[in-house]
């Protein structure tokens, strides 16, 4: 699993840093050997590293967020934000007197300690945006709970030749209208197989795609060569899915996402659809009149207002 990955790197770089940072603060600065000074620049660059994709990726995607929090991540890094910082360094005059000491080396270890905690603390705080409790309990979920999350390959043969697409769909339940850009419809391959057969129509043109949803025919858009492709939809649960999977595909350098909201456009359309939106809500309170209108003689219902039956 993804998230298994990164929890296995963290769990290591984690481990293997903080022993040996407990292990410099403890001794005689004058006695820190090259070699320790060394094993801790080279640890210390590993584990921003991975607390630098961490606070990345975990902003475009809760779901991970999630899944590293079920691992067991906050502990590891609840710990590192708990790390004492180094003592004091060396001041100029006496690096200066002291050429064979390592204080330059040192303060680089205070950089590294001020790096790891603004990460972590960015992770914190992002778990904090994101309803996520930290620090989360370890509870690991199931690894069929696991796959069903982790994002789906749609393979689409692009002149001879299949490129997977990795597809990231929304697990919470629709509950209207706006949520049909949760998942995959079967539409949305279609279209994409189209472009893909049609590569001269897209390739070196600008491309518009309305109502994009989980976005994979703008991506296929992007991996045939247009220009630009923007995709576009409603639904903001939806829009930060969208830009996931055009980071994921690695497509950002063409394919955008904007917000498309076709109920404040302009212009005639837009009277028009406001001028519908009217009569339907006119039309369906009169009906909520009709329906619960007092009854009378032998059981029928009877509008008082327009006589409807």
């Amino acid at each position: 699993m993804y998230s298994a990955t990164i929890y296995d790197d963290l769990v290591a770089a984690c481990s293997d840093f903080t022993q040996c940072y407990k292990d410099l603060v403890k001794q005689d600065q004058q006695n820190i050997s090259p070699i320790t000074m060394s094993s801790m620049s080279s640890l210390g660059q590993t584990l921003l590293v991975i607390l630098h994709r961490i606070s990345l990726e975990t902003v475009l995607s809760s779901s991970l967020n999630y899944e590293l929090a079920c691992d067991g991540a906050h502990a590891f890094i609840k710990n590192l934000l708990k790390l004492p910082p180094p003592p004091p360094s060396f001041d100029d005059s006496e690096r200066t007197t002291r050429p064979g000491d390592h204080s330059f080396t040192y303060l680089y270890v205070e950089d590294i300690y001020d790096d790891i905690q603004q990460y972590c603390s960015a992770i914190a705080s992002t778990c904090h945006s994101q309803s996520i409790t930290f620090p989360s309990p370890r509870a690991p979920l199931p690894t069929t709970t696991l796959l069903s999350r982790q994002p789906k390959p749609f393979p689409v043969p692009i002149d001879g030749i299949s490129h997977t697409f990795l597809i990231s769909q929304i697990h919470a339940r629709q509950s209207s209208q706006e949520d049909v850009g949760f998942v995959m419809w079967p539409a949305a391959l279609l279209l994409s197989l189209y472009v893909a057969a049609n590569v001269p129509l897209f390739a070196h043109n600008t491309v518009l795609e309305l109502g994009a949803g989980c976005g994979l025919t703008g991506l296929v858009c992007g991996k045939v060569g247009a220009t630009s492709v923007t995709t576009t939809d409603y639904n903001e649960a939806v829009l930060a899915n969208l830009k996931s999977n055009v980071k994921i595909n690695e497509l950002e350098a063409v394919v955008g996402v904007q917000k498309v909201d076709f109920y404040e456009s302009t212009g005639e359309a837009g009277a028009s659809r406001r001028d519908q939106q009217s009569e339907a809500s006119s039309a369906a309170e009169k009906e909520d009149w009709c329906k619960w209108a007092p009854r009378s003689g032998f059981g029928k219902a009877n509008c008082i207002e327009c006589g409807r039956r």
